[in-house]
């Protein structure tokens, strides 16, 4: 006897290597690729090394923020570049501390 089990047609899954996503790999791959063709302008004991900081500063630009759950590593620091230096940003109230007890 087989049973039918219900289920919905409507399933949206993304493809994800742990919290990255598959384009974030090959956007790792890609810079794999830059660092081999700028490695010619780095010393060349240190051209393996330059190839691989390359890739892991890439991934650590596309991994997610810990601090901010819904954006990227690099869309923080692109904040962080552009900010306006000229806004008010209210400083925190100084706590004082009674030394004589």
């Amino acid at each position: 006897m087989r049973q039918s089990i219900p289920f919905s047609e409507n399933i949206q899954a993304q493809a994800k290597w742990n919290t990255l996503t598959v384009l974030d790999g090959f956007i790792i791959i890609g810079s794999i690729g830059v660092g081999f063709v700028f490695k010619s302008f780095v010393y060349e004991p240190l051209q393996l090394f330059f190839i691989a900081f390359v890739a892991l500063a890439t991934t650590y630009f596309v991994y997610p923020s810990i601090d901010s759950p819904n954006k990227k590593n690099y869309q923080l620091t692109w904040m962080l570049f552009r900010k306006d230096n000229n806004v008010y940003v209210a400083s925190r109230p100084e706590i004082k501390v009674n030394d004589h007890v």
